[in-house]
């Protein structure tokens, strides 16, 4: 799972529900993927084991299970823009997708304004984001507006993979 600190409140919330694994409720939990392009495969064998709702979290992983069916109702969970290839629009989502946003791509630029607010000074921000995650492109594109309006240079650090998460840190810290 992408966010496993989700997994834990939805299960509670199953819980309060009166659903309680193993006893009225059969769950077929797959293991997190090292890459995006591994989605696809899990969520074709969700679909192959005729489950009757699929719980995603995360974009790539909702995109993977939205390109395996059409029909199995998906529950997307911490999914940056769900307006990034997941669902038609807010007013109108259609499809068989529902379920929470954790940003939109309008506070990217609303949070550059806040640092800001609060660090006058700051001129220079990098921007930490997955470019194969449609969901943080259009919310690094958001950034990099708002940045131009705020006079900020915004650093762009991409990161594909858990493993690249070092490097990247490494080479913020020499833009400092």
């Amino acid at each position: 799972m992408e966010y496993a600190a989700a997994w834990e409140p939805f299960m509670q919330g199953l819980r309060s529900l009166g659903y309680v694994e193993g006893h009225n409720i059969a769950l077929e939990r797959r293991p997190a993927v090292e890459t995006p392009d591994q989605l696809p495969n899990v969520a074709a064998e969700l679909v192959r084991l005729k489950v009757d709702v699929l719980v995603t979290s995360g974009t790539p992983a909702t995109l993977a299970a939205k390109q395996a069916t059409q029909t199995i109702p998906i529950v997307m969970m911490a999914v940056a823009d769900p307006q990034a290839g997941l669902v038609a629009s807010f007013a109108r989502p259609g499809g068989n997708i529902i379920g929470l946003t954790i940003v939109g791509p309008e506070l990217a630029a609303k949070r550059l304004q806040l640092l800001k607010e609060v660090a006058p000074g700051v001129s220079r921000v990098a921007f930490l984001w997955n470019p194969a995650n449609p969901g943080t492109a259009i919310n690094f594109e958001s950034a990099l507006a708002g940045a131009r309006s705020l006079g900020v240079t915004l650093q762009s650090v991409a990161v594909r993979s858990p493993a690249e998460l070092e490097s990247a840190f490494a080479a913020m810290m020499r833009l400092a």
